[in-house]
């Protein structure tokens, strides 16, 4: 059997309302180039139902499974790679705020040749969901530098060559942005992002989580190497140590404090800079232009845009 051009799959939990829509227009756009992998996290509604009757109906090639690994939407995805045969990879939710058409430009970015196409989101959901996902890209490009390339590394959306995704398949983890994964452990040669459109869903119930906020800081945490708790041990070990020292050298106690903090983040930050940063925070806070709290957010902020320098 020939391989498909493109395995689309499409996590699914409870979204009875939406599947056929979804195949619909997928079925529309991709006609036979598509492998469809629908990965179900547990569906108690007709979801599994209609995404059968959906397809043998438009004479769809269609995989249903069951989600085997932890970690819900992430996991389904992993199980979904792992079935993928095409030359391609999609990654489709089945809420229809991603729209098909989407992928299919992003699918024929990707037969150009490039090896990751990315979909940059434009946002026209509930206000404070965009300001959440505004912070989580502000967020990942702080702290891990590579990622400060891309528009929006916190995709939903996306399609990626299974040759690179076959170099990190066994590295990618159950974590709440599978993209991060990607990003952070695939090797690909050549990477494209494109607009898309991400609207407020307007059937079914949207599975969002407060506690995915806490597992996606997790999740940068571990990709990073705990970088920034190693800086605020490091940090809390420093500051009695230049309490202490100030009677006996003064204005170096900071800086004595500042090699303490690099001790802990010397792998990823040079000692050069860390002194610079600790001067540039020394002067602010002499000059009295912001106080002490402000200074050391911005030294924690420069620490980490320079993490990887080295220097």
């Amino acid at each position: 059997m020939s391989k498909p051009l493109i395995t689309i799959i499409i996590p699914t939990l409870n979204e009875c309302h939406n599947i056929p829509m979804v195949l619909k227009e997928i079925h529309k756009r991709f006609s036979k180039e598509a492998e469809i992998i629908i990965v179900d996290g547990g569906s108690i509604d007709c979801t599994l139902d209609k995404a059968k009757e959906v397809s043998q109906t438009l004479g769809m090639d269609v995989k249903l499974i069951r989600q085997k690994s932890s970690g819900g939407k992430p996991g389904a995805l992993i199980d979904g790679f792992k079935e993928a045969r095409g030359l391609y990879v999609g990654v489709i939710d089945a809420d229809m705020e991603f729209h098909p058409s989407d992928l299919e430009r992003m699918y024929r970015e990707a037969l150009k040749g490039y090896d990751v196409v990315l979909g940059y989101r434009r946002d026209v959901r509930l206000f404070w969901r965009r300001v959440i996902s505004w912070g989580a890209r502000l967020l990942a490009k702080i702290m891990i530098p590579s990622l400060r390339r891309f528009k929006d590394p916190t995709t939903e959306m996306y399609v990626i060559s299974k040759h690179s995704l076959d170099t990190c398949i066994d590295k990618i983890k159950p974590r709440i942005k599978p993209a991060l994964e990607i990003l952070a452990k695939c090797k690909a040669n050549s990477y494209k992002e494109m607009e898309i459109m991400q609207r407020q869903r307007s059937l079914g119930e949207s599975k969002f989580s407060i506690m995915w906020i806490f597992q996606y800081i997790w999740q940068l945490l571990e990709l990073t190497n705990y970088f920034t708790v190693r800086y605020i041990a490091g940090a809390l070990v420093a500051l009695p140590v230049s309490i202490l020292l100030w009677n006996y050298v003064g204005l170096l106690a900071p800086f004595v404090g500042a090699i303490v903090k690099w001790l802990f983040i010397f792998r990823e930050v040079g000692p050069a800079s860390t002194l610079t940063i600790k001067a540039l925070a020394v002067l602010i806070k002499i000059a009295g232009v912001a106080p002490w709290p402000i200074t050391a957010l911005i030294e924690f902020i420069l620490i980490h845009m320079l993490r990887g320098t080295k220097i």
